[in-house]
């Protein structure tokens, strides 16, 4: 591991690497860390292409809430299906 990268873990509080050398979290950080932001992106497939929607969240009683009117895209796309949900930094002035 190169020593810039140790540096930068031990400055971040430490933790374990996964083979590509990413920070794994734990579950209680990454759920502390949910509570942090406020919006996500929710990933599914539409027809069998991938998708992704970037939505307004809270992290409300152990479950991501998401709020959607009932015939959108993302409501009718996800219900009784698999999807992953990611969240980190959002710029909301360039939505980016």
């Amino acid at each position: 591991m190169p020593h810039s990268l140790t540096f930068w873990l031990s400055k971040i509080g430490g933790g374990m690497l996964d083979a590509a050398g990413v920070e794994v979290l734990d579950t209680a950080e990454c759920l502390r860390l949910l509570t942090t932001v406020a919006f996500g992106r929710v990933i599914f497939t539409d027809r069998a292409l991938p998708d992704v929607v970037l939505a307004n969240f809270v992290f409300h009683a152990g479950m991501i809430v998401l709020s959607t009117r009932q015939d959108s895209k993302l409501s009718t796309a996800v219900r009784n299906v698999v999807v992953a949900f990611e969240v980190d930094d959002v710029d909301v002035e360039t939505w980016t």
